[in-house]
């Protein structure tokens, strides 16, 4: 995979539309709602931040974590070296540190999605612009997401869930 300033531009642009065409349409799984109502509100008042690099690059950004400016700061690796469980197994040795200082990571792993039980064809129906798909950690405020996993919560928004995902949102939302 090559990472230069056109995927890296293609990448960002993706996850616009990707916010845009699939986390903000209406799902009956999510009782009615948006399978992520945050993302694309976000993505385009501009409190997300997608940046490239390492290991390094998600703990620099965790060192100057600023609530005040980003809602959410996604990296995606370009270290080839650094992928899949990898990635996982190192966000999660890193959350009890984090979660000190109100930070959570959350890693995004193509082959390795956390299945919500909601259908495939509302999960797919959009065209990516980057062919081959590619890892992220999502860095965000704990507290932050706790308040929005109560707020949905409290809508009904996981009543069609599978017992995996609810243990995946309880799990990243305790963050011990």
């Amino acid at each position: 995979m090559k990472f230069d300033a056109t995927w890296k531009s293609d990448v960002r642009e993706e996850l616009l539309v990707w916010s845009r065409d699939v986390l903000s349409k209406r799902s009956e799984h999510f009782s009615g709602q948006p399978p992520c109502p945050f993302a694309f509100p976000a993505m385009k008042s501009g409190r997300v931040d997608v940046l490239f690099g390492n290991k390094e690059e998600v703990q620099r950004v965790c060192s100057l974590w600023d609530d005040m400016e980003y809602d959410l700061i996604i990296v995606v690796p370009t270290d080839e070296s650094w992928n899949g469980s990898d990635i996982e197994a190192w966000c999660e040795s890193m959350n009890p540190e984090l979660r000190k200082e109100d930070l959570t990571l959350m890693a995004f792993v193509p082959d390795r999605p956390t299945c919500s039980g909601q259908s495939e064809s509302e999960i797919c129906n959009w065209t990516p612009l980057v062919e081959e798909e590619y890892p992220m950690v999502f860095i965000q405020s704990l507290s932050k997401l706790r308040i929005a996993t109560e707020h949905l919560e409290s809508k009904g928004y996981y009543k069609n869930c599978t017992l995996e995902f609810m243990e995946y949102v309880r799990n990243r939302s305790e963050r011990n």
